[in-house]
């Protein structure tokens, strides 16, 4: 049987890699405890649509908390200089996806995010049902190895001489044991 060319590109899009930033005050805590936390939180409607504030049922949303991913690699590095490589297929099999596009003159925000929805309470044939947001700072993306094909350390936030830096050595340094021990590959490229 021959598969559509749509079902074709469906299916690419769904192994496309994801890329999720880390801060350098973040990736040490991950690491350890193999964890990303889920820190971002969205207003969701249960009808899917998005609302600007002053829309009638805007206030009928509900808080969903996850994770940030995006599809673009340069995106992603605009965020922090660790960028943790996520296989898509591995997520989609146990968490949930919203996907979010931001098109935003007033922030100069022009995205499409892949929302990793983190705290449902029921997943049915209409998708996930949201919970009411608290901060009980208990969600997280565990084994986060599991997830990852790579990481990418970005060499621009540390300076013109990044491979002198004893900062960016140390950075380094945790990434390569980290990676070795889960068999992980680490890149470190020029730009």
């Amino acid at each position: 049987m021959i598969m559509k060319l749509v079902d074709i590109l469906l299916e690419f899009s769904r192994s496309a890699d994801l890329y999720h930033a880390s801060k350098i005050g973040f990736y040490e805590d991950q690491l350890k405890g193999n964890f990303i936390t889920a820190s971002t939180i969205h207003r969701y409607w249960k009808d899917g649509q998005r609302r600007e504030r002053g829309e009638p049922k805007y206030d009928d949303h509900v808080w969903i908390k996850g994770i940030s991913l995006t599809r673009s690699l340069d995106f992603a590095k605009r965020w922090g200089p660790i960028v943790y490589v996520l296989d898509q297929s591995k997520l989609t099999a146990r968490y949930k996806f919203l996907p979010l596009k931001w098109n935003s003159p007033k922030v100069k925000r022009f995205e499409n995010e892949e929302f990793l929805w983190m705290n449902t309470s029921k997943i049915s044939g209409d998708g996930p049902e949201p919970v009411r947001y608290a901060d009980d700072g208990k969600v997280k993306l565990n084994n986060l190895s599991r997830y990852l094909k790579r990481i990418i350390l970005v060499n621009k936030f540390f300076g013109p001489n990044y491979k002198k830096d004893e900062f960016y050595l140390k950075v380094k340094d945790n990434l390569e044991k980290f990676c070795k021990l889960n068999k992980i590959p680490l890149e470190t490229p020029e730009n």
